[in-house]
């Protein structure tokens, strides 16, 4: 009967020790942290962490928008500690490194299209974003010089992250192309367009000046989220 009584405490004893080591551990990485992420228009995103690798807050975000989350070498080697909910995709980012930056890909009549996350430290280098597989072509239409002649057909200026266009019946491939001087950055199509346009605005932001233009212009750039400074990469026409 004792025999009997000890296996019993000793068969309890064992299904005790393993049902602890099914449970995760209180201070595994699973169990301390969360990441959510709603698209409603933009991204709204909910993190939750204690003490976590910014490296794995990134791979889970980087997953639910489908857009690469980099991080520079310092935000490698960083923890995080957050708790925030249904934040707007930039403030989120300020919470998870002090200088994040996007890479957006704007065009008319849609939402900004999130291409890259960058997350860096203080006095990092500024992250350069891929472009790659573009088919650069320069169009030559006339006189397509920038300049402030009241009588130039194409009057384009690009001044303190403002854009002005006034024109009337031209190519828009030809005001495309003077854009794109305007900003300093390649212009990108497939083939040339007989389509012309009538512009006229003064001084808007890029974010609200490519709603003037078909949705097959496209204008990369990169945001600066810190300094609240945009930097245009690459103007396309998808023709």
């Amino acid at each position: 009967m004792k025999r009997l009584l000890v296996a019993g405490v000793l068969v309890a004893t064992a299904a005790t020790a393993v049902a602890f080591a099914q449970q995760p551990a209180a201070n595994s990485s699973k169990a301390a942290w969360r990441v959510r992420v709603k698209q409603e228009g933009g991204y709204f995103i909910t993190v939750r962490a204690k003490e976590v690798p910014l490296t794995e807050i990134a791979a889970d975000l980087s997953r639910r928008i489908k857009a690469p989350v980099l991080l520079s070498r310092v935000m490698e080697k960083q923890k995080i500690t957050v708790d925030f909910k249904d934040m707007p995709l930039e403030s989120a980012l300020q919470l998870l490194a002090p200088n994040p930056y996007v890479h957006y890909e704007l065009q008319g009549g849609a939402p900004p299209i999130c291409r890259e996350i960058f997350l860096n430290a203080y006095n990092e280098p500024i992250p350069v974003p891929k472009l790659n597989n573009r088919n650069v072509s320069f169009v030559i239409t006339g006189d397509t010089e920038s300049g402030d002649s009241k009588d130039d057909p194409l009057r384009v200026s690009y001044v303190n992250q403002r854009l002005s266009v006034n024109v009337k019946k031209q190519s828009l491939t030809a005001v495309l192309d003077r854009i794109a001087a305007a900003l300093g950055v390649n212009f990108s199509m497939k083939q040339d367009s007989n389509d012309t346009v009538d512009l006229d605005f003064k001084e808007t932001p890029l974010e609200d000046a490519i709603s003037y233009f078909p949705p097959s212009v496209h204008l990369h750039v990169r945001k600066d989220i810190q300094r609240i400074n945009v930097v245009p990469l690459l103007l396309e026409f998808a023709n």
